[in-house]
């Protein structure tokens, strides 16, 4: 996934940056999320084929990647990048679909993501956390 990603100083010379390209589709797909008063920019790295901005939104973490011209967003806890995990695999959880598995593109996790954060809050609490992620990942085998 995203940890795979190499670390590149000198990014993309001679092209439009791949941190470039991703804030456009954040500014697209993510806009009602990061209108949010207590949402801010946490962390931002470019890679040889790709880039990353984590945003913080009380004490979870949206990290938005492009790899190689794919979009993500994951979402997990501050603090604990163990608990990142692609949003698909929370819909997954929710609302499981009849057959296989649910892929969702950026527009569709951010619109996931605004409907359901009161719900992701709770599931991701001090109290939820480590049931949350068995069960999730329990349901992605």
């Amino acid at each position: 996934m995203l940890s795979n990603l190499k670390h590149s100083p000198s990014g993309i010379q001679g092209y439009m940056s791949t941190l470039q390209e991703l804030d456009q589709a954040i500014g697209r797909s993510l806009i009602e999320l990061t209108s949010r008063e207590d949402w801010s920019e946490v962390h931002a790295e470019e890679f040889a084929q790709g880039a990353l901005r984590d945003f913080r939104c009380g004490r979870l973490l949206v990290r938005v990647a492009n790899d190689r011209s794919l979009l993500s967003v994951e979402l997990g806890v501050l603090g604990e990048p163990s608990s990142l995990r692609d949003v698909s695999q929370y819909k997954n959880l929710l609302f499981p679909p009849a057959r296989g598995r649910w892929h969702v593109s950026l527009s569709e996790s951010a619109d996931f993501l605004a409907r359901n954060w009161d719900v992701l809050e709770k599931m991701l609490s001090p109290d939820s956390l480590r049931f949350t992620l068995r069960r999730i990942d329990d349901v992605s085998r």
